[in-house]
């Protein structure tokens, strides 16, 4: 919604990589 501070990474986490096949909310490239 708008006037909401959104967090630095939005629902799509694909910024730093593919998102993760588990769904996690994990910003790496692939879970270790």
């Amino acid at each position: 919604s708008p006037g909401v501070p959104r967090p630095l990474e939005p629902e799509p986490r694909m910024a730093s990589g593919p998102p993760s096949l588990s769904g996690s909310p994990v910003r790496s490239p692939r879970p270790a």
